[in-house]
């Protein structure tokens, strides 16, 4: 049954202009019609063989995922074997007859009639077509010249006829076998090499993510989209598979910009974000997303205070050991006795019938008692407001830093750039302690972690951080982390752990680098070639992921100017006002 148009006639219909394609020499072109709606004034080129290659592979015509609009078609229409053997014999007697030389002809011709009389292969009239579209007749020209090159590297002569250009285009419809002018005949292995279904990636579809939802839709050098998602292929209903995303670009990049994109696309799946910022680089992002941001400075009162917060079972297993890794010195461990006492301690702070007790001071007094010869004690002094540590937990009682929200941002700066090692640890193995307490309901979480290789580059997450990534992932949060250089891991206690951890990658061009600098990542040479020889204003990103690795076109310039507000700091700030903080609704821009 054939639908016809509600208020035509089939003959009229085929008879509207719009469905009339004129051929002009080699090109297409159509007046009403439009083959390319991308370009108003389309012209296009229809290639098809001319001289098949002397071998095929499934990989030969990868080389036409060109950023052009194409499209390519094959066919295929098997042939009678009764039939192909006669023609195979005909061919053969031909070759005899003339005495002709190629031997090797001979010999393939018999393996075919061999193989096809054992059935092991087929035959069939293989059609194939690429029709090129572009807006000016200039570049149909130079791109035609790059389709013939880049088919002649695989040995296929590509040609585009004059007197046959109208044919090769309507052969690509279904039912048009008759406008095939230059069918051949090639064996059913062929044609699966021809027509293998390569293309760019889309990625996982909303169904196969832990989430339900894709997370956002990259565009493809090859005018493709790209779902997005964080998490290895997974389902909604089954157990959360990891999501850990290392996304690598030197300065200047985009890497936060992307970043703070990805994470805005990733709310409408319902996710809560948790930044571990640097140089207030997202706090311009975290505040448009109606998040919370605070700094937490070196020397300043942080408002944070375990005593008071791991008072249950779980929460005093994980102070003791906490404590034992904040009060290790290399030149004097701690001997059995003292980390016993510590445990004590530490189930008496929690069992503590008045909370005011629950204070460093207090705390360290607990330990005077302790037959160490006051070692303990003073260690524990340096932790309370008069010690030289007492700025991170001492100056608070109650435990006022709050994680609560659907997006909670923090400038690490002065921590991350403090040349105190410890510092560095006590505050950041706290806020990551206090944000695993938080993703204990399971709710779907992202914790951003810029300059990832400065943050976790000590002896405690060295120790720990794998252990905490697998329960991250059971609690159905992904950890992205950000860092320049891969260099930069190699020199860290960490990095060997987040390369192994992470199932996605995504990776910015850096033209200075080196394939060395690479090393732990192990590249394949076509990820190298992208990352070494692309500049960085083509705003191309390759993405390893658990399906492979593909290119997108990660520039962002189509949002306008909400790209500044992503991008924040000084540039943001002269557009939206220095006064943003303060207005809620600074990032309407109406």
């Amino acid at each position: 049954m054939i639908a016809q148009h509600p208020a035509k006639g089939l003959r009229d219909l085929v008879r509207e202009p719009r469905n009339l394609v004129r051929a002009k020499s080699e090109c297409l072109s159509a007046s009403d019609w439009n083959p390319c709606p991308r370009y108003p004034g389309a012209r296009s080129k229809s290639f098809t063989i001319g001289e098949y290659s002397e071998g095929t592979s499934c990989t030969m015509f990868d080389m036409l995922n060109l950023p052009v609009d194409m499209i390519v078609t094959h066919s295929f229409t098997p042939i009678n074997s009764n039939l192909m053997a006669g023609r195979i014999k005909r061919q053969k007697r031909q070759m005899q007859a003339s005495q002709d030389a190629a031997l090797s002809l001979m010999e393939a011709l018999d393996i075919a009639a061999d193989d096809l009389e054992a059935k092991r292969q087929s035959f069939g009239e293989h059609h194939m077509v690429v029709t090129l579209f572009c807006d000016t007749l200039e570049e149909l020209q130079t791109l035609s010249a790059e389709i013939v090159n880049a088919a002649a590297t695989e040995g296929v002569k590509m040609i585009g006829e004059r007197v046959a250009a109208k044919a090769h285009y309507l052969s690509q419809h279904p039912g048009n076998q008759p406008k095939r002018v230059r069918a051949s005949a090639v064996t059913n292995r062929n044609f699966a090499d021809f027509a293998a279904f390569h293309r760019t990636q889309l990625g996982k579809p909303a169904e196969k993510t832990p989430w339900g939802r894709v997370v956002t839709f990259l565009p493809t050098p090859e005018q493709s989209a790209y779902r997005f998602s964080y998490h290895e292929q997974g389902a909604p209903d089954k157990e959360p598979t990891s999501g850990h995303t290392l996304i690598m670009g030197r300065p200047g990049s985009g890497k936060s910009v992307l970043s703070a994109f990805l994470m805005t696309q990733a709310r409408r799946a319902g996710a809560r974000i948790f930044v571990f910022d640097y140089r207030l680089g997202m706090e311009m992002a975290v505040r448009a997303n109606g998040g919370r941001y605070a700094s937490l400075n070196a020397g300043q009162p942080t408002g944070l205070n375990p005593l008071w917060t791991e008072t249950d079972a779980r929460g005093t297993a994980w102070l003791s050991d906490w404590l034992a890794t904040l009060l290790y010195r290399a030149d004097k461990p701690l001997t059995p006795a003292q980390t016993n006492r510590i445990q004590e301690v530490v189930r008496q702070n929690a069992q503590a019938s008045n909370p005011a007790l629950r204070n460093w001071r207090d705390f360290a007094s607990l330990f005077v008692s302790t037959d160490d010869g006051g070692d303990l004690h003073q260690r524990l002094l340096e932790w309370t407001e008069e010690g030289r540590y007492g700025w991170i937990f001492g100056q608070s009682l109650e435990d006022t830093f709050s994680l609560k929200g659907d997006m909670v941002g923090f400038d690490l700066t002065g921590i991350l750039d403090s040349e105190a090692d410890k510092e560095r640890m006590a505050v950041l193995s706290y806020l990551f302690r206090r944000v695993e307490r938080e993703i204990e309901d399971r709710r779907p979480t992202i914790i951003v972690i810029d300059e990832a290789w400065k943050a976790l580059d000590n002896a405690y997450f060295a120790e720990r951080l794998s252990n905490w990534l697998v329960t991250a992932r059971k609690q159905n949060t992904v950890a992205v982390m950000m860092t320049q250089y891969a260099s930069q891991l190699e020199r860290t206690r960490t990095g060997k752990t987040i390369v192994e951890a992470v199932p996605t990658q995504i990776l910015l061009p850096n033209i200075r680098a080196q394939p060395a600098d690479y090393a732990m990542l192990n590249l394949t040479e076509k990820e190298l070639d992208v990352l070494l020889n692309t500049g960085s204003n083509s705003r191309l990103a390759l993405i390893r992921d658990d399906q492979g690795s593909i290119v997108v076109d990660a520039d962002l310039s189509a949002l306008g100017p909400n790209l500044t507000i992503l991008g924040g700091m000084e540039k943001g700030e002269a557009f939206v006002g220095a006064d943003y903080r303060d207005r809620p609704d600074f990032w309407r821009l109406s």
